[in-house]
């Protein structure tokens, strides 16, 4: 029923032939249009397009690099734990080489 009414609509601009004359007008104006500018739009539209690809693969690349360094960052706190452990470790050890010196000395005083 509705392509009825719109075929309807169309039937009657098209008969009359100050409403056909508006469309031809119209339609000219837009081939006119596209002949003058479609190759400047369509080009620019290319390099735009070319450019968000480039973009596109700019973002990639950065986060490709973010999840490298959050792994870096992750190794280097591992290593930094690693470290702490020895740096306890060696502190334990001088102590006890403290306290056997000492043990020592006390042992050659008697």
């Amino acid at each position: 029923e509705e392509i009825k009414i719109i075929t309807g609509i169309l039937h009657e601009m098209g008969a009359d032939p100050e409403e056909r004359k508006r469309i031809e007008n119209e339609a000219e104006f837009v081939r006119t249009i596209d002949a003058t500018y479609g190759i400047q739009i369509r080009e620019q539209a290319k390099i735009i397009e070319e450019q968000n690809k480039s973009l596109e693969e700019k973002d990639k690349s950065l986060e490709e690099k973010n999840k490298s360094l959050e792994e870096k960052d992750k190794s280097l706190e591992e290593k930094d734990k690693s470290l702490e452990e020895k740096d306890k470790s060696l502190e334990e050890k001088d102590r006890e080489i403290a306290e056997l010196k000492r043990l020592l000395r006390d042992k050659q005083l008697e």
